[in-house]
């Protein structure tokens, strides 16, 4: 899944937010780059994502399965491409470099380093 800077660091930081209410850890940089080697990502707890509340646009309007798609329409990615080109148009307009990259990797950029616990 991809996102852009600006996506990542704010769903980001809404995930850390939410985990201080109820007292549990941020996000560390190696659980990311574990998730990474996984081919997973690093919010799935036992097959489910564990920040529902918090989650990036792409895994809101993903669905794996193919009985949830409304009459075979094309929603998602319409949907996708429209908020997409919403947050372009927020990049440029508070003049913040677009970079649209892999969640991992992004979710790397955004969180701070910590020793393994």
């Amino acid at each position: 899944m991809y996102v852009t800077g600006l996506e990542a660091a704010f769903v980001s930081a809404r995930i850390d937010a939410a985990r201080a209410l109820r007292a549990s850890n941020p996000l560390h940089l190696y659980e990311v780059r574990d998730a990474h080697a996984r081919g997973d990502c690093p919010y799935l707890r036992a097959g489910f994502c564990g920040e529902h509340l918090e989650r990036p646009l792409g895994c809101r309007i993903f669905f794996c399965d193919k009985q949830l798609d409304v009459g075979g329409s094309n929603w998602q990615s319409d949907l996708y491409e429209t908020l997409h080109s919403e947050t372009i148009a927020l990049h440029e307009r508070l003049a913040i470099p677009y970079r649209y990259l892999d969640w991992r990797e992004a979710l790397a950029m955004v969180t701070k380093p910590a020793d393994r616990a």
